[in-house]
């Protein structure tokens, strides 16, 4: 008798863990669809903004020429072999670049400045802490993987850099430069090449001197001084500059090592629509 006692008591116990495990799958399921429900949501909000959010206009230094953002598919559309998942650069007429622009997540082109949105993605006093914040949350992946072999770049805004997962160097980039910006910082994101391609990197001004921070690295710095000296980092070859409203040139040599000079020329001003509205209420 006592050992068909036990023998009930194991089948009932056994009986309620299945019930209860069962029930914490559902539960769990649940769990991860709404998640997935509400950032595939988010998602859509990002998305359904960008325009609000990035359009504005150019204004060129050189020749005091105005060009919006709206008016770019139809520029991109009169350019020989025009591609949709390309970036493009226009140069006035002695072949000075002026304006940079980049396809965004909801497959429209804005200025590159434009993706620097003025988002701070939380108040820290540490300098270090923003490039740390993406070691730790942000994924490096190319955006063929993520989009398609049919998109050859696709940038995303401050914004949808930190809430996104994955991204690719101007993503890391846009994001850390416009978190430094926020903080009172003179950050820019310098566009260039590196031996293995084209690669986008943050110039920190800071006290005299030219840091160059690799916004793809996972290390995890803890003090300014573990930041990289432009001057020590030759194998990266800039070319272009640029924050929320400046834009600037290398009409120089890209082995230099030094971001700011005679060989830096400002050649374009960003005005977001946003900003102008704002300012006239």
């Amino acid at each position: 008798m006592t050992n068909l006692i036990r023998l009930l008591l194991l089948m009932v116990l056994a009986y309620l863990f299945t019930v209860a495990w069962l029930w914490a799958r559902v539960q769990s399921q649940q769990t991860l669809q709404t998640e997935q429900a509400a950032a595939q949501q988010q998602r859509k909000d990002l998305l359904a903004v960008q325009p609000l959010l990035q359009h504005g206009y150019l204004n060129s230094t050189i020749n005091n020429e105005k060009f919006h953002s709206k008016d770019l598919p139809r520029a991109i559309s009169h350019i020989p072999g025009n591609e949709s998942g390309s970036n493009y650069v226009w140069q006035d007429r002695e072949g000075t670049p002026f304006a940079y622009a980049a396809m965004g997540l909801d497959r429209q082109h804005y200025f590159a400045n434009s993706y620097l949105i003025g988002y701070e993605p939380y108040k820290t006093d540490k300098l270090w802490q923003p490039l740390v914040t993406l070691a730790l949350r942000k994924t490096y992946q190319f955006d063929h993987d993520q989009h398609g072999s049919a998109i050859q770049d696709v940038w995303q805004n401050s914004r949808q850099a930190f809430l996104y997962s994955h991204g690719d160097c101007e993503d890391h980039a846009v994001l850390l430069a416009d978190w430094l910006i926020s903080m009172g910082y003179d950050a820019r994101v310098a566009i260039g090449r590196v031996s293995s391609g084209g690669h986008a990197w943050v110039i920190l001004f800071h006290n005299g001197k030219e840091y160059l921070l690799e916004s793809t690295s996972k290390r995890r710095p803890r003090s300014i001084g573990d930041f990289t000296l432009a001057k020590y980092a030759p194998d990266y070859r800039p070319e272009f500059l640029f924050n929320r409203e400046q834009f600037w040139a290398n009409t120089g040599s890209t082995l230099t090592t030094r971001y700011s000079g005679e060989h830096w020329k400002e050649t374009a001003r960003f005005y977001a629509d946003r900003l102008s509205a704002k300012s006239t209420k």
